[in-house]
């Protein structure tokens, strides 16, 4: 059974599985109870974000291209760098995360948690060095390997965590949360023990080399926060946490989808960094998977109605209706996964094979489009909050078209 294969299978039962972890425990718990599943969300957001030095995606534009030429060591010397930066940052990053928990502790849950929170702090290092290891996994062309990790903590672990949930209550199933990645994490990094040396590759002149050549990457990922996990965190300090609760719902909703469209299109397109050199294979394999993604969007658009019609009854089935605004909240949801789907194609041609410079372009578009939309729409009505979702994907669509038409295709790649 080849990758693609093993792939879409674990991505149906990772869509059913994801989805009835977050609808059964959101259904049996208070809506502001749930909201402390939002703070651990931004917590996690932020050390993934901010702990990401760009390394791991210069690795994976380059990684099959060294192994193909037999720079075995540069590999090393990658996926070593890009270990220890993760888990530096990451330790710096606990001192502000420490004041924002005190903070939301204080001004939203009447000073309680705040214990729970500094253990979701704890936590979050292992979960940057996880991210780490998933996307050196992904540049190996190993996206089953990274796919069955993120499933194992985010899908599986949630799975473990509603058994607590059941028998124990909801503070044991948070515990159960944050303690799976802790321990998925120290497992899973032994994936890469032969190719990780710190007394050979940990050195100055080396890694600031190494940043030099990933800094697009960098401030790619940094600004690309702005858009991805900053309307979490503000919606955590200036809303209630009723109204928490349920952004907490629709970003894990979202969350959700989006892996599964990465993990259909990335694996397909990153293995054609093999392609490189050869110009007309690499067009005729880009067009067979843009037939795909025209499929699986006029599926998703003949779905689109019956999700408007029932989408009141099928909350009410999952006991998820006292919810406010989540309804409205999934339809914006789906339709941008829909601009999602369509803007991912060209946007992943152009992150793999074009200059690193149009990666910070793209994400530059997607913070700007994305925080000025959302903050027009936060203020005219907190129900259409995920409108920003399809007008900042059909903004990088439209973008992302330009370059491939001005760039003629794959004629001028990297």
């Amino acid at each position: 059974m080849n990758q693609s294969v093993k792939l879409i299978i674990l991505q149906l039962f990772s869509l059913g599985l994801g989805f009835f972890s977050v609808f059964y425990v959101a259904g049996n718990i208070p809506p502001h109870l749930y909201a402390v599943v939002g703070v651990y969300e931004v917590i996690v957001s932020i050390s993934r974000v901010f702990s990401n030095a760009g390394i791991e995606t210069f690795a994976i534009r380059n990684v099959l291209f060294y192994e193909k030429e037999g720079e075995l060591n540069k590999i090393s010397e990658l996926i070593t760098q890009s270990l220890f930066l993760r888990i530096v940052f990451a330790l710096f990053l606990m001192l502000p995360l420490i004041l924002y928990a005190k903070y939301i502790s204080a001004n939203k849950f009447e000073g309680e948690y705040f214990s729970l929170f500094s253990l979701m702090i704890l936590s979050s290092v292992f979960i940057a060095i996880n991210d780490s290891v998933v996307l050196l996994l992904k540049s190996f062309n190993k996206y089953f390997s990274a796919a069955f990790v993120n499933f194992c903590v985010n899908i599986l672990g949630r799975l473990i965590a509603i058994f607590v949930f059941i028998y124990f209550g909801f503070d044991n199933y948070i515990y159960v949360i944050i303690s799976l990645p802790i321990i998925i994490t120290s497992i899973v990094v032994f994936k890469l023990k032969k190719w990780i040396s710190f007394r050979k590759h940990i050195n100055k002149n080396s890694i600031i080399f190494n940043l030099k050549q990933s800094k697009h990457f960098t401030f790619s990922s940094y600004i690309a926060y702005v858009y991805n996990m900053l309307d979490q965190l503000l919606v955590s300090v200036f809303f209630t946490a009723e109204i928490l609760s349920s952004f907490t719902l629709g970003k894990r909703i979202l969350t959700i989808s989006r892996t599964i469209v990465g993990n259909i299109f990335d694996p397909m397109i990153q293995k054609l960094v093999n392609l490189k050199k050869d110009i007309l294979a690499l067009e005729t394999k880009i067009n067979s998977i843009r037939k795909m993604k025209n499929i699986m969007l006029l599926i998703m658009s003949l779905f689109l109605p019956l999700l408007i019609i029932y989408i009141k009854d099928l909350l009410v089935l999952l006991n998820l209706i006292r919810y406010p605004y989540l309804d409205t909240f999934i339809i914006f949801i789906y339709v941008g996964v829909l601009f999602f789907v369509q803007m991912k194609f060209k946007y992943t041609i152009i992150i793999m094979f074009y200059d690193s410079i149009y990666n910070l372009k793209l994400s530059s578009i997607m913070a700007i489009t994305g925080a000025i939309t959302f903050a027009l729409v936060v203020n005219f009505d907190v129900r259409f909050i995920f409108a920003y979702l399809s007008i900042t994907y059909f903004s990088v669509w439209v973008y992302s078209w330009l370059i491939y038409k001005k760039k003629k295709g794959l004629t001028k790649i990297k």
